[in-house]
């Protein structure tokens, strides 16, 4: 089944995404009424994706107490009914990629509906920061990357290099930078999507295998990777 991927330091944050989302619900241009959200960082130069991932999960369904979500069978998207919605906001605040939104005065729910099975979005996005994709074949495409080609994808995020790859190749925050240093993994975020470890520079075939400590600083001989990960060019 396909699922909706998002590549977040592609974005331009043109939000051609947000307009094609509320013309097709609405019938008219009102970013507020997509399903789809972009947020850019001015000061980082950066833009966040917020759009429903399809979590293997789906801890939206276990947050609504009056059983108003269900999984469409058929496309794989998560279904908001409205009347029975109470507005409670319970899976606004369960869903890991802020996806849900709250529509009206009254706050019921929308998420997208991946378009009744081929979404607008990712046949708008001009520089391929949206996809809907069969996981299977972009991990299969993925494991043809060489390592050079590894590190120039991770570069091209666009996120900057005080992240670890995994952290920055994670479109859903289940990988974090912790305070103390390390890297923290966090299941429930997590919709198997492998672009963690197809970034990975020991090439680890399993995220239980990671000690999720900054691989880069060990196996870096130059010493140019401290634990902080900044990088330290060569005087």
């Amino acid at each position: 089944m396909k699922r909706i991927t998002v590549q977040p330091g592609k974005c331009i944050g043109c939000r051609l995404c947000e307009a094609v989302c509320s013309l097709n619900r609405t019938g008219k241009i009102i970013p507020e009424e997509s399903c789809i959200t972009v947020r850019r960082d001015v000061e980082k130069d950066q833009c966040a994706l917020e759009v429903c991932l399809q979590c293997s999960d789906k801890p939206c369904l276990d947050g609504c107490l009056v059983k108003a979500i269900s999984v469409n069978q058929s496309t794989g998207a998560v279904s908001i009914l409205e009347d029975k919605c109470d507005g409670c906001g319970k899976c606004i605040a369960a869903c890991p990629n802020h996806a849900i939104k709250a529509l009206g005065p009254e706050g019921v729910s929308r998420v997208c509906d991946l378009c009744g099975g081929d979404p607008l979005c990712a046949k708008v996005c001009p520089t391929g920061a949206i996809s809907f994709e069969d996981l299977d074949d972009v991990s299969k495409d993925r494991q043809k990357l060489t390592l050079e080609r590894k590190v120039n994808a991770w570069m091209s995020l666009g996120r900057g290099i005080t992240d670890p790859p995994c952290v920055a190749a994670c479109s859903t925050g289940a990988l974090i930078v912790k305070s103390e240093g390390g890297v923290s993994f966090i299941k429930e975020r997590c919709i198997g999507c492998l672009e963690c470890i197809e970034f990975c520079p020991l090439g680890l075939s399993d995220i239980d295998q990671c000690s999720h400590s900054f691989a880069c600083t060990e196996i870096c001989t130059a010493g140019a990777v401290n634990n902080n990960y900044s990088v330290q060019q060569a005087p």
